[in-house]
């Protein structure tokens, strides 16, 4: 792990990433909180995804964001995923664990997040409209 005197970074590793505003997105939510981290984008061709997940690690980094094509690919690099991740089969965040990188799904979480803004979906017959990774993320969260 590294010191707490290194500049905590994050990334966002995809393929095809232009036009994606998430390095800027936090970059002003790390700038608004008055956080002195870094969020990168990397262009990451599907044959180099497992040395990009070794330099994440080798790096410091203390996590960042799978886009496609990477959210199935990236698991088998990944040191374990959590019940959700393994659920669905995808990642699209990575943490950092002490020296572990782990894999999560939040896709499904946020959606059920706003259901509740709603109503509260305990106990409630659902009809879900999709078999796509969202579809399944949402699946398994609700």
């Amino acid at each position: 792990m590294s010191s707490s005197a290194v500049q905590p970074l994050l990334a966002l590793l995809a393929s095809r990433v232009g036009g994606n505003p998430t390095q800027y997105m936090f970059e002003q939510a790390f700038a608004h909180h008055d956080l002195d981290w870094r969020y990168l984008t990397f262009e990451i061709a599907p044959e180099n995804l497992g040395d990009a997940v070794h330099g994440m690690r080798a790096l410091g980094f203390h996590g960042g964001h799978c886009a496609d094509p990477h959210k199935q690919a990236v698991l088998p690099w990944l040191d374990r995923t959590t019940e959700t991740a393994a659920m669905g089969g995808t990642v699209n965040l990575i943490f950092r664990d002490e020296d572990a990188l782990v894999g999560e799904n939040t896709e499904g979480k946020g959606v059920v997040q706003t259901i509740r803004g709603v109503l509260h979906p305990a106990g409630k017959r659902v009809v879900l409209l999709g078999a796509g990774r969202v579809a399944q993320a949402v699946a398994v969260e609700l």
